[in-house]
């Protein structure tokens, strides 16, 4: 799905971005909403493709992998990655990345 089909640019703040982690311990969700958040920051209120370097939803979904999977702490594993725009909602897996 090209991000520019909506024809005004989709932006950041236009996004909701979920992210999906499995473990096998207790974890403090409020670090990785903080961790989620830093990513979005990038890319809020700036036109997507030029953030992602892409023009797809799947280009936005490998980028916040990417990054999440960087900075994800010792001990969880990212599992999947979902974007919803304009009550659509893409996911992919974080493993294909």
């Amino acid at each position: 799905m090209k991000i520019a089909k909506w024809g005004y640019g989709v932006h950041g703040h236009d996004l909701i971005i979920i992210a999906c982690w499995n473990t096998l311990k207790v974890y403090d969700i409020e670090e990785l909403d903080r961790l989620l958040a830093r990513i979005v920051d990038t890319i809020d209120h700036r036109a997507l493709w030029e953030v992602i370097g892409g023009e797809l939803i799947e280009d936005l979904l490998n980028y916040v992998c990417r990054r999440l999977s960087k900075n994800t702490p010792k001990g969880l594993i990212l599992d999947k990655v979902s974007v919803r725009v304009q009550n659509k909602l893409i996911t992919i897996e974080c493993g294909e990345v």
